[in-house]
């Protein structure tokens, strides 16, 4: 059962929300109220009371009387509480940030989308509807982190961050001359659900729900005059393939490119040099699922 408003197949990515620790004020004392109930006075300064409780994967909220005592309404909308730097130069910020409202963004990404979706669908040849319709499309989300779980620098609110727009300026633009024709080629391709080149320890490992690459779909590939009319037959051939909750749609007809029919021709031809199944090596691997691997991998 889906447990947030986002494709379920991010939905089955995500952990559950957790409950921030709050900073409140009793008398001139600010004071710490943890998610499972306890209180712990601290000091009367919001600097230092927010520094004691700061740390990796902990999140503070700060109640509505520390926001009229500390606060600044310029910042309110941000999470934010202002306060001057040690060096006297600029200002400090104090941030409250908590599952929710990193599930509230990608809620946000989701409704976004299907919006760029259905404006496409009413207008299928306009240039802009077309580029936004794929800039936003779930079949290219990727994780927003720079690093993965077997980073000694991950926080597991790392697992909320994902990138829902943008995808645009990752597909390859390479005009050319294809035959006597000067054309305009794009090239691109959606998320890669799992991958072995993440591991450490073991040396290979199938990750499960991995999403931090896009591979190279050569159904999409694209060949017009103008880049205009390559982004609208882009954002067909999306469509074709793709249902707008990003998963891949099954069994439409598509004849492969003389490169496929290659490529499948060279790797048999290897697999029988070798005596090998290169399918059967891979499915041999350690399985693993994206949010278990750092603990996984650290715990060696």
């Amino acid at each position: 059962m889906k447990r947030y408003d986002l494709p379920e197949w991010l939905d089955e990515l995500l952990p559950e929300t957790r409950q921030p620790t709050e900073l409140f004020l009793d008398g001139d004392m600010v004071c710490t109220r943890s998610p499972d109930g306890r209180v712990t006075k601290l000091c009367e300064g919001i600097e230092e009371a927010y520094d004691l409780v700061n740390g990796d994967d902990i999140d503070i909220v700060f109640s509505d009387d520390v926001w009229r005592k500390f606060g600044d309404d310029q910042w309110e909308l941000l999470g934010s509480i202002s306060v001057p730097a040690e060096d006297g130069y600029g200002y400090r910020m104090l941030m409250s940030h908590t599952d929710d409202d990193r599930l509230s963004l990608l809620e946000w990404g989701w409704k976004d989308s299907q919006k760029a979706y259905q404006d496409w669908v009413d207008d299928k040849d306009e240039f802009y509807k077309s580029y936004l319709m794929v800039d936003r499309h779930p079949a290219f989300w990727t994780r927003g982190c720079l690093f993965n779980p077997s980073d000694e620098r991950w926080t597991d609110d790392m697992l909320w961050s994902w990138d829902t727009t943008g995808y645009m300026q990752k597909v390859s633009v390479m005009p050319g001359y294809y035959g006597d024709r000067l054309l305009i080629a794009l090239e691109g391709g959606g998320h890669v659900p799992d991958s072995d080149s993440i591991g450490h320890e073991p040396a290979h490992a199938n990750v499960l729900g991995v999403y931090m690459e896009h591979y190279h779909d050569l159904r999409l590939d694209a060949f017009c005059e103008t880049y205009e009319q390559a982004i609208v037959e882009f954002a067909r051939l999306v469509d074709k393939f793709f249902a707008p909750d990003g998963t891949e749609r099954e069994d439409i007809a598509y004849e492969k490119t003389e490169l496929e029919k290659t490529l499948e021709e060279r790797v048999r031809e290897m697999e029988e040099a070798t005596g090998r199944s290169w399918k059967a090596w891979h499915d041999s691997l350690p399985v693993v699922r994206f949010a278990d691997y750092g603990r996984w991998a650290r715990s060696a």
